[in-house]
């Protein structure tokens, strides 16, 4: 392997220079044996053909001429040259020659520091010189062992729950204590001389996650909610300030468009968000928007100025990413707000219903969260059999409520594909495209939906585009 190499990369260039280590590491009986050895798994035809892809292999083997952990002199893997072999059914296959520039480990660790145990995952790499800690995706330690040097840094929060759990580790860390790697037999310790001023910091930041358990407690956040997305560096920034006007009961870093109004907000934190009320004439300012005090609030929506309203739940405002990526989410909430009233009192109330419920659908495709299927049905399921407003309403419902079964179960009944099968008869009949779009969806028909789609005005495949069934169309 290593012959072929050297004329395949380096064949074109007159010269190339080649690193000998002192035959006095070893003996020249070893390295002839460790020789014979690498030859016979490396015949000219393997090596030449690569008659494996790597994706072939479920397991690599290495091997070297020169390394021996037996002799300090060669002890150091990240000085020797390996082979590199695919192993499949114990045969070797010859596959490179490189050197190792990192190894490293990851799992749940055993870590013993001033006299407590964690049980914490961690990832641990050697380099030549360096050496790189990771803790529960929390922490990065850098040790560079020649220059005696480190660097601590905040990979970003992950979850209330494993910062609280990370930081007294670092704490006593900086404050001199050696942490013991149980499983790894190593242990790091850093030169407190240098970190008085890291260490003042990491308890400030502890004081700062202990507060935050009061403001998750008040706004119905899971403690062990686990934070991700692009923006993972704003997400403790915006907690702060959270935590702060929970705790101060007043704005601190938090815009809102009209501070002196009630409102429902969705304030997003990372690829979460949560929904509050701002009420600035009550004692709290902020407070779960899905709580008790909430469901109390009497709600009434005008779809236009001159038209009386009517009463509904104040949950219909929120956007589907409120609903689908809110993190203190409250279905029974939700749930019992739509008991107050009749969803489906007139066309006006039931358009409004069958919107939010829409939007639930949405939501779901945003989250996977399946109790806001459960919700829509429920809210369906208060539809009367003898609303008559001289529309289609019961055919929209029964389309809607198909397209809730077919994601929580990825096929529709018998029943369903016949009542289907009927309806599309009626729609053919009074050629109602918009009809026999959904329900070729529903039946997989991907030809008959791309013509109908097709078909479409230009705005209304725009109206389509913002629609639940378009996703399952999209999917055909």
């Amino acid at each position: 392997m290593e012959l072929n190499q050297l004329i395949r990369i380096y064949g074109h260039q007159k010269t190339k220079s080649v690193e000998l280590r002192p035959l006095e590491e070893t003996n020249l009986y070893t390295v002839c044996y460790k020789f014979l050895r690498e030859q016979k798994r490396q015949p000219r035809m393997l090596v030449e053909k690569q008659i494996f892809s790597p994706e072939a292999f479920q397991e690599y083997r290495l091997s070297s001429m020169t390394f021996d952990t037996s002799n300090p002199k060669t002890s150091s893997i990240f000085e020797h040259d390996f082979n590199i072999y695919g192993v499949i059914n114990e045969t070797h296959f010859p596959y490179n020659v490189g050197r190792i520039e990192s190894m490293g480990a990851s799992s749940l660790t055993r870590l013993n520091i001033n006299g407590d145990l964690y049980s914490l995952t961690s990832k641990i790499s050697f380099e030549q010189n360096k050496i790189t800690v990771v803790i529960e995706e929390v922490i990065t330690i850098n040790i560079y062992e020649r220059e005696q040097k480190y660097n601590l840094h905040f990979m970003g929060f992950r979850s209330l729950t494993t910062q609280l759990k990370v930081i007294p580790l670092v704490i006593d860390l900086l404050a001199g204590h050696p942490v013991e790697f149980e499983d790894y037999g190593f242990v790091l310790k850093l030169n407190v001389q240098k970190i008085s001023d890291d260490l003042q910091e990491v308890q400030v930041y502890q004081q700062n996650l202990l507060d935050m358990t009061v403001a998750f407690e008040r706004l119905g956040i899971p403690e062990n909610t686990f934070f991700g997305g692009s923006n993972i560096s704003d997400v403790y920034p915006q907690l702060l300030a959270i935590t702060k006007t929970v705790s101060q009961n007043s704005l601190n870093g938090i815009k809102i468009e009209k501070p002196d109004n009630t409102s429902l907000l969705n304030i997003k934190l990372g690829d979460k968000s949560i929904v509050v009320l701002h009420n600035p004439k009550d004692d709290r300012l902020l407070i779960n928007g899905f709580s008790e005090e909430v469901l109390k609030i009497d709600c009434v929506i005008h779809t236009n100025q001159e038209g009386e309203g009517f009463p509904h739940s104040v949950y219909t405002i929120l956007s589907e990413e409120a609903l689908g990526k809110s993190i203190n989410f409250d279905y029974d909430i939700i749930r019992r707000s739509f008991d107050k009233f009749d969803p489906f009192i007139n066309l006006e109330t039931f358009n409004w219903t069958n919107q939010f419920c829409l939007k639930c659908i949405q939501a779901y495709d945003l989250g996977n969260n399946s109790q806001l299927l459960d919700l829509a049905n429920y809210i369906y399921d208060k539809y009367p059999t003898d609303f008559d407003e001289g529309d289609c309403s019961e055919q929209v419902i029964f389309i809607n409520r198909l397209q809730i079964h077919k994601r929580l179960n990825r096929t529709l009944e018998e029943t369903m594909i016949e009542k289907l099968i009927e309806l599309k008869h009626e729609a053919i009949s009074r050629s109602d495209k918009d009809l026999l779009f959904c329900i070729n969806v529903l039946l997989e028909n991907k030809i008959e939906a791309n013509i109908g789609f097709r078909q479409f005005k230009f705005e209304t495949q725009e109206f389509y585009r913002d629609l639940p069934i378009y996703k399952l169309y999209l999917e055909l």
